[in-house]
């Protein structure tokens, strides 16, 4: 699902994009979700934080590429 520029979720990741890479621009946004998957990930998350006295070790990562649409990759993997 694409997240709509000016949203509060598109600020957000914005903001923290712009924090860590000031010459970045954010072009597309998306979401994906999988609740199950979610669920699963929100359980160890809570079990690593406890064991770590509260800290969770998790951390973000930004993936772009250039001026290529990222699913072009995609295509010539699964075509070529």
């Amino acid at each position: 699902m694409n997240v709509p520029r000016g949203s509060e979720d598109w600020q957000w990741c914005s903001e923290l994009l712009l924090n860590t890479l000031p010459a970045a621009a954010l072009v597309r946004l998306e979401r994906w979700e999988n609740r199950l998957q979610y669920r699963d990930y929100w359980v160890k998350r809570s079990h690593i934080a406890i064991k770590r006295g509260g800290e969770s070790n998790e951390r973000w990562l930004w993936h772009g590429t250039r001026s290529t649409p990222p699913d072009a990759g995609a295509q010539v993997s699964v075509l070529g």
